[in-house]
C-alpha cells in the first residue's frame, strides 16, 4: 500500500486491465480464502497436532510447483529436502508420543 499511495501521489498510477483485475480476484479468492477454509476443515478433522506437522509441506509443495510451472530444475539437493521433509512427518506421525 505505501507503494501505492507514493505512486498515486506523484500521479502515476497504472491500474491492471481486467485480466490484471481476474487475477487479483482469483488470487484474493483462491489461495487466501479456499486454502484457509480447507485448512480449517482438515484441522477440525484430524486435529491440530497432526495437521500442525503437515504445514511443512508448504516449501515441498512449492518446490512442486517451480518445477512444474516454472521450469526449475530438480536435483539431488531438492530430493534431499524433500526426503528429510517427508521422513521428519513420518517419524512424528508413526513414533509420535501417543496418548491415552
Amino acid at each position: 500500500m505505501p507503494l501505492l499511495i507514493g505512486e498515486w501521489a506523484a500521479g502515476r498510477v497504472l491500474w491492471p486491465g481486467i485480466p490484471g483485475w481476474a487475477l487479483i480476484a482469483f488470487t484474493a479468492l483462491g489461495p487466501s480464502l479456499v486454502a484457509q477454509l480447507a485448512y480449517m476443515r482438515g484441522v477440525e478433522t484430524i486435529g491440530p497436532n497432526r495437521a500442525g506437522l503437515f504445514n511443512n509441506l508448504v516449501p515441498v509443495f512449492g518446490a512442486i510447483l517451480a518445477v512444474g510451472l516454472v521450469g526449475e530444475s530438480f536435483g539431488l539437493v531438492e530430493a534431499l529436502a524433500l526426503a528429510l521433509v517427508l521422513g521428519g512427518i513420518a517419524v512424528a506421525e508413526f513414533f509420535g508420543r501417543r496418548v491415552g
